[in-house]
């Protein structure tokens, strides 16, 4: 009795643990399911379906696209096998090797990828994982639950393509005019426009492209799907286009500082800007929290970061180690909303913004000057422009000259007395 006693015991344990973890019962690694064996496979999107159905809210969903794409132990990424996030669509929400190239773009021209897309049709977030042969391996799918409670979107894992396939197709954006342009606001900053000049067009650009994604139904060819506002606004991350030139670019940010969408770099989709600080050690995620964190609040932020011309790519590593990727000088201009119309989640302010860098802002260059009355009407010495030997060795002979008459006044006084 006291053997079947425990048998129960240890067998009601198991069935406690699978209840309470079920994912630990799936939890195959990309480095097992890239062996080929489609029970691994099928296992490793299964542990993936599971934790995106179980993230809670945009910031977690963000936090996992960052782990899958940045894994190193093998759990989410190894050689070959990797994630894949899809709209029903076929829109890249997430890529794991191919994100920066490839996000808001549609694979789904790819007989692997419209195979297991028409196999998933019927089922829902809970179903199963359906899979495919594909080479000496396997792909397979499922759907998970959207964090913003549309419809689901696909996780596909085991399939490998090269970024420039010819069955990619780029998105194309709906067409938008503002009155202000991502390269108007370049060009005025480079021609060293004053800084009030500058924030006056950089609130208009801003408050345009909120609009915009405001109204916008869909984009390019996802037109037939019901769209979520980050749908919309991947057309800020693609150049050729009036949201992005440059050094001028859009980024989302929600109340807890996670990054959904960044212009500049789509490798910082899911990164948590909260104590990422500059040299000045300004909390940059704080800073533009508080000057946004409600509907239709905004505000302009100052703090250092990178400049995309200078062709820095130091982003993701920076974030991660909780600084600052530059030190130029910029100016941001930052507005909370909230988009019922879009997202089942009424309440969640997305804070959407874009800086400039001013030139004059930035520190002036040593003059070169030889620091004559002709050049600075006599007042060289005073404002310290002079940096030849020259005027270096005049400036010491004044200083000496100063304290000999000091000391000479002192001593007539001492006299005197």
């Amino acid at each position: 009795m006291k053997g079947l006693r425990g048998i129960f015991i240890n067998l009601s344990l198991v069935l406690l643990t699978v209840g309470a973890f079920p994912s630990l019962v799936f939890a195959n690694t990309a480095e097992e399911a890239a062996s080929g064996d489609r029970e691994d496979m099928e296992n490793f999107v299964k542990m993936a379906q599971e934790e995106l159905n179980n993230a809670d809210g945009i910031d977690a969903v963000s936090q996992f696209r960052q782990d899958t794409r940045n894994d190193t132990t093998g759990k989410w990424k190894h050689d070959k096998t990797y994630l894949i996030q899809i709209e029903e669509s076929g829109a890249v929400l997430n890529h794991g090797i191919h994100n920066k190239d490839l996000y808001g773009d549609f694979i789904d021209g790819f007989q692997t990828v419209k195979d297991l897309r028409e196999m998933l049709k019927g089922k829902d977030a809970d179903s199963d994982p359906v899979c495919v042969a594909n080479g000496a391996t396997y792909s397979c799918a499922a759907y998970y639950k959207s964090p913003f409670g549309i419809r689901p979107n696909i996780v596909i894992g085991g399939f490998d393509h090269a970024k420039d396939d010819e069955n990619i197709t780029k998105l194309k954006c709906n067409q938008a005019v503002p009155s202000i342009t991502a390269k108007d606001l370049h060009e005025n900053q480079e021609a060293g426009a004053d800084q009030e000049s500058l924030k006056k067009d950089l609130k208009i650009f801003v408050r345009e492209a909120i609009n915009w994604a405001t109204t916008l139904e869909s984009p390019g060819d996802a037109a037939k799907y019901e769209p979520d506002i980050l749908s919309g606004v991947r057309c800020f991350t693609k150049d050729k286009s009036p949201w992005k030139h440059e050094s001028i670019y859009f980024f989302v940010m929600t109340q807890e500082a996670f990054v959904p969408v960044n212009g500049a770099d789509q490798n910082l989709t899911g990164s948590n800007f909260k104590g990422v600080r500059d040299e000045n050690g300004t909390d940059i995620g704080e800073k533009i929290i508080e000057a946004a964190d409600d509907n239709g609040k905004g505000d302009f932020v100052e703090y250092l970061w990178d400049n995309p011309v200078d062709n820095i790519d130091l982003l993701p590593e920076a974030i991660a180690n909780g600084k600052s990727p530059g030190t130029e000088e910029k100016i941001s201009y930052v507005e909370g909303r909230v988009f019922p119309k879009f997202t089942g989640q009424t309440n969640t302010v997305f804070i959407f913004g874009s800086g400039v860098y001013p030139k004059e802002m930035k520190a002036e260059e040593p003059s070169t000057s030889s620091g004559s009355d002709d050049d600075d009407d006599g007042c060289a010495i005073a404002a310290g422009s002079g940096n030849n030997p020259e005027s270096t060795l005049f400036n010491l002979l004044l200083m000496v000259s100063g304290l000999f008459l000091a000391v000479s006044w002192r001593k007539r006084s001492v006299r005197k007395a």
